[in-house]
């Protein structure tokens, strides 16, 4: 699975940082939502709480796609430690719909979550 996230990495250079955010973030959801990376995102999720290897895979999984991701949202010159916590949240929502809510990832929601990190006003939900 890890060479698979290496290959699949989205790497969008549109020159506008929310849209380049929100095309990585739909791909990003995406590729974890199908068949079978979704089922095994979940297995491998839980055999990291009990197994440290299978922790430390799961790390080294996500962390070419942190470091994509963060690059992303630095390019308008924001903290090293402002872009942390954006591709925590970003990433949060991802895993937490995959093992809490089950909830779809959708491409509303990429765009949504996109408008969130790059500080774009949102329209009031009715």
């Amino acid at each position: 699975m890890s060479e698979w996230a290496g290959g699949a990495v989205p790497r969008p250079e549109t020159g506008n940082r929310r849209d380049d955010v929100a095309a990585f973030l739909r791909a990003t959801f995406a590729a974890a939502s199908a068949p079978p990376a979704e089922v095994l995102l979940r297995a491998i999720l839980a055999d990291a709480q009990r197994d440290r290897q299978v922790a430390d895979l799961l790390a080294e999984f996500v962390a070419v796609r942190r470091v994509a991701l963060a690059r992303l949202l630095a390019r308008d010159g924001a903290s090293p430690a402002d872009v942390d916590l954006l591709v925590d949240q970003a990433f949060g929502v991802l895993w937490y719909r995959l093992a809490v809510t089950r909830a779809p990832l959708s491409d509303d929601l990429a765009d949504r979550l996109a408008d969130s990190l790059c500080g774009a006003p949102t329209p009031a939900n009715p």
